[in-house]
């Protein structure tokens, strides 16, 4: 938000400076002149605590935590809700019948699991839960979110 308001500030100032340069034809008067430097040092400024602050936001406009419930509800079609339900407990997902056999796929509960069983839940194909090819990134932000829904440890 900080990096917006810094780059329409410099767009402001960028305004008026073309505008001082368009009313005073002659652009070359003294006190145009410093007007100018002095607008022209003001847009710098701006859109360098621009740049600055996009890089502070990024690091800490939302925590892990925020980050893997997102990505756990639906960025870029992963939608672990949509199979392992909104707390991450074991699920009945599908029931059929298989050669007059009812059958069931259940999801199972990955809100009790050790890290290291559920990096390595995500990083194989497993027949129905297909391999996203997360970032480790991705799969500590769900894994950090997901573990916070345990029910057992509210």
């Amino acid at each position: 938000m900080i990096a917006m308001k810094n780059l329409y500030r410099a767009c402001a100032l960028l305004l008026a400076w073309h505008t001082l340069a368009l009313a005073d034809s002659s652009a070359g008067s003294a006190s145009t002149q410093t007007a100018l430097e002095s607008i022209a040092q003001e847009v710098e400024s701006s859109v360098q605590d621009s740049s600055q602050d996009s890089t502070q936001d990024a690091d800490g406009f939302i925590t892990p935590q925020e980050y893997g419930a997102n990505l756990y509800e639906n960025p870029r079609g992963i939608g672990c809700v949509k199979c392992h339900g909104k707390d991450g407990e074991e699920t009945l997902l599908a029931s059929y019948v298989h050669k007059g056999k009812q059958r069931h796929i259940i999801v199972p509960r990955i809100n009790n699991l050790a890290f290291e069983t559920f990096k390595v839940a995500l990083s194989k194909d497993s027949g129905v839960m297909p391999k996203y090819n997360l970032t480790d990134e991705e799969i500590n932000a769900i894994y950090l979110y997901i573990t916070s829904r345990n029910k057992t440890f509210r």
